[in-house]
């Protein structure tokens, strides 16, 4: 028995967070799509996302093999400015998250009506 935990079994773990937030997710985001439209635009959101991923995947391994090799391979600083860039990303997505929920507040009591 190996006592080193692999990369499988720390991942493990996140898989049923990431159905608690996925999910919920991608029901607001089509929530206010047309159901004659909701599988073109769960195509396009699909979509969205294996970009958003495949960027933010090089990006940040970038970075890291970057400040690896610039570092003389110090897995430490080049692990620290991979996780820099990653809560950079987050916190653009939190900033956006943020600014649409106000913008939604803002159009909701403009039109009390609808």
């Amino acid at each position: 028995m190996n006592p080193r935990p692999s990369a499988q079994d720390s991942h493990s773990g996140c898989r049923p967070r990431r159905g608690l937030v996925i999910s919920p997710n991608q029901n607001l985001t089509l929530s206010q799509v047309p159901v004659s439209e909701a599988g073109s635009a769960g195509g396009v959101l699909q979509t969205g996302q294996r970009i958003g991923s495949a960027v933010g995947i090089a990006a940040i391994g970038a970075v890291f093999f970057n400040r690896l090799a610039a570092s003389g391979g110090d897995y430490a600083v080049a692990f620290r400015m991979g996780l820099y860039v990653t809560i950079a990303f987050m916190a653009i997505a939190l900033a956006a998250a943020i600014t649409d929920v106000v913008a939604g507040r803002r159009e909701a009591r403009a039109s009390p009506g609808s």
